[in-house]
């Protein structure tokens, strides 16, 4: 549009120069991305050795720019099933499960996702114990 100029809003004399007369000046502010996950934690419970559960997280953009995202680290008795490309653009889902070789015992580590719309982490949990046995009573 010939009738839009633009400036640099920091050089004063060329906004002096503009000021005959009145310079009408519109600016538009975009909002960037920003990175939302659906839920900050996942609590799997007890689980015996050789169970396998998985939890999935839908990864969203609550801002407006297009996101990108990667899951920057994840714990090691857990396998990544998605996302499958190392950096994801837009929406997607995390998609992990537990590794059937994991050792009894408790866990509590972070699935960290980073962005160019911010960074979030997701709490993982759950423990792993062996099935009870069962000990017989002696008879009197």
């Amino acid at each position: 549009d010939p009738n839009l100029i633009f400036y640099d809003a920091l050089d004063e004399e060329f906004a002096r120069r503009l000021s005959d007369p009145p310079l009408r000046v519109i600016f538009e502010v975009q909002e960037g991305p920003k990175l939302a996950i659906s839920d900050s934690e996942r609590d799997f419970g007890t689980i015996l050795p050789g169970e396998t559960p998985s939890a999935s997280f839908q990864v969203d953009n609550a801002g407006a720019a297009t996101i990108e995202w990667q899951i920057e680290s994840f714990p090691d008795w857990l396998e990544l099933l998605k996302p499958t490309t190392d950096v994801v653009a837009g929406s997607g889902e995390i998609l992990v499960r537990v590794k059937d070789s994991t050792s009894d015992g408790d866990y509590a580590e972070e699935i960290k996702v980073v962005s160019n719309g911010g960074n979030q982490s997701i709490l993982m949990s759950l423990s792993v114990q062996p099935p009870a046995t069962a000990t017989p009573l002696p008879w009197s």
